[in-house]
């Protein structure tokens, strides 16, 4: 990563840390064991958005006892936390022995305070919750002074405020920031991802069991980051070339996902995407092998700008159940395909033109063979906590403005019901367009649905997906008799998220019953023992608005898939409404590649 540079002191060895944003921030560690040793950073403004901290993993007891730092902040517009870049090693040369050497980079949250230039002691280590008694220790205005204050960025006028920073919301205040429209980007928490956030164990015992002490069995708090949202990343698909698009992926890290599994039966399989792999799948007799081998084919060679590609049907016409009827696919083979491959939902695909399911089966074929691994699937390191954060960061770096900890989040409509800005500790912002998740705008919603997950830990990978560390698995909704899927998704220590020897799984579905707890027990049963389990339940919401009217776009509520079609894909819809444009995505895709082992 192109963070770090060598710093002129070689004596006290004082590296200096670029940071993302337009101006940039200097990191340098005083002697160990000396009074003042504390890491400064100096950040010129908000867009200087990560600060990399060059010393060696401390232990728990060093932590306790092991100096301060201090950040000044220049321009400091609301209570942020920034995190930490995250990277696994770096090798370098020690100056003094002359021998190669690998140093590990610490990852630490720092309070920032909400009104001018201050200095904000922070200790190193420990979690976000374990930092929340620190209010701020001011010591007055930085020599460096400061831009502007709190209420000049409120009396403003913005083209665009963003409520929240889901994953969503941090998508599009990117997207827009980088077509030059003024954004401000503000939320009720001192955190960015809201509901789609990565949490220590902590902070995740915190929010479902009302404590943050978690049983010491489950390992170091600071090793965990569990997804509340947890979904994974198609190699070819739309997320990714949103990531090239806005070169986000400079801020990334990814890894492709060992397996991706089908529910037959009763039993997990291996979902096949090509015509080799299903001549090998045990989920298919001999038969119906040779059937789906020529079904593979067709999808793989299709190409809609070449009739003879055709095979004589019109795909915008012909239905998905014709197209199967027409390769003679069996019941179960059409329900691996939908579900697994297409990632459709439900059934009523079946009954619409089959254009869309042959590209979505040729996306996850492609993908597969992205990175030559298990499955289609890529998942960034450390988690999906870290996309929030990167999309924040490229709207920093194009002049984009947050306010986190701003509470009472409260639009503001003109005589005629259209949104003119957002008031919030008796302050207003004034904006052409609000965009925002359904909390914000809980009168312009409507409840469609509810989803149910659980969160297991484990001490051991899945059973029947050839030890994978991290795993897909779609059980289709005939195989238990329901309206809606079931998703397992499970990750690890090899994407950062754990300690070494543990594992994060999660069951998801649509709720259909007023006993939602018992709609994941087929899922839960694939899992195997589990250490600790924690059921969530919450309800999915729609806006109803009529944007042109209300000028307020409001997103969707996360649906319980474990990837992320359905997401970009709202985002994308909701970008064209606001803008009048589509984006474009044709990209250059081995500009992104996934980590190695």
């Amino acid at each position: 990563m192109p963070y770090l540079s060598q710093g002129e002191d070689s004596g006290n060895r004082r590296p200096d840390c670029r940071l993302a944003g337009q101006q940039a921030a200097t990191v340098c560690r005083g002697k160990k064991g000396e009074e003042q040793a504390r890491n400064r950073a100096t950040l010129s403004s908000l867009q200087a958005v990560e600060v990399l901290e060059t010393r060696e993993e401390p232990s728990e007891e060093e932590n306790e006892k092991d100096g301060s730092g201090q950040a000044c902040l220049a321009s400091s517009h609301s209570l942020l936390y920034l995190k930490g870049a995250l990277i696994p090693s770096l090798e370098y040369t020690d100056e003094h022995t002359g021998q190669a050497r690998s140093r590990r980079w610490n990852r630490y949250w720092i309070r920032i305070s909400s009104h001018a230039a201050r200095s904000v002691d922070y200790p190193r280590g420990g979690s976000l919750v374990d930092r929340q008694d620190l209010v701020e220790r001011v010591s007055g205005v930085s020599e460096f002074g400061f831009s502007r204050r709190w209420n000049v960025i409120m009396d403003e006028e913005y083209d665009v405020i963003v409520l929240g920073t889901g994953l969503k919301e941090c998508i599009l205040s990117g997207l827009l920031s980088v077509d030059r429209m003024k954004v401000l980007h503000m939320d009720r928490n001192d955190y960015y991802g809201g509901a789609s956030a990565s949490l220590t164990l902590n902070q995740l015992w915190q929010k479902f069991h009302g404590t943050d002490k978690p049983p010491a069995s489950l390992g170091s708090t600071r090793d965990y980051n569990v997804d509340l949202i947890p979904k994974f990343m198609m190699a070819n698909g739309t997320l990714v070339r949103v990531l090239i698009h806005t070169d986000v992926t400079k801020y990334l890290s990814f890894k492709a996902v060992d397996g991706s599994y089908v529910f037959k039966q009763g039993k997990v399989y291996k979902v096949p995407a090509t015509d080799v792999e299903a001549l090998k799948s045990p989920l298919m007799g001999l038969f119906e092998k040779r059937r789906a081998r020529k079904f593979f084919i067709y999808v793989q060679d299709y190409e809609e700008s070449e009739p003879k590609t055709h095979d004589g049907l019109d795909l915008r016409r012909v239905t998905a159940k014709e197209l199967f009827a027409k390769f003679g696919l069996e019941e179960n083979t059409i329900d691996f395909i939908g579900h697994a491959l297409a990632l459709h939902r439900d059934d009523a695909y079946l009954s619409q033109p089959a254009y869309e399911t042959v590209l979505k089966v040729k996306l996850y074929a492609e993908s597969l063979a992205r990175f030559a691994g298990g499955s289609p699937y890529i998942y960034p390191l450390y988690g999906l906590g870290e996309l929030p954060q990167a999309f924040a960061r490229l709207s920093a770096v194009y002049g984009g403005t947050y306010m986190l900890a701003k509470p009472d989040c409260k639009v503001e409509f003109d005589e005629m019901g259209k949104a003119i800005g957002v008031t919030s500790e008796g302050e207003t912002a004034k904006a052409k367009k609000i965009v925002c998740d359904p909390s914000y705008l809980p009168n312009k919603v409507k409840k469609v649905g509810k989803v149910v997950r659980a969160i297991c830990i484990m001490s051991h990978p899945i059973p029947d997906t050839n030890d994978s560390q991290s795993v897909q698995i779609i059980v289709p909704q005939k195989q238990l008799g329901r309206k809606s899927d079931v998703y397992v998704f499970c990750c690890s220590f090899s994407h950062n998220v754990a300690p070494k020897g543990k594992y994060i799984a999660f069951v998801s579905t649509e709720a259909e019953t007023d006993r939602p707890e018992e709609e994941l027990r087929a899922g839960l049963r694939l899992l195997g023992p589990v250490d600790e389990q924690i059921i969530d339940v919450y309800d999915r919401y729609e806006p109803v608005n009529e944007e042109s009217l209300d000028n307020c776009y409001i997103s969707k509520s996360y649906d319980p898939t474990t990837h992320f079609e359905t997401t970009i894909a709202d985002v994308l819809q909701m970008y064209t409404r606001i803008t009048g444009k589509e984006l474009d995505l044709s990209v250059d895709l081995s500009a992104a590649s996934a980590a190695e082992e």
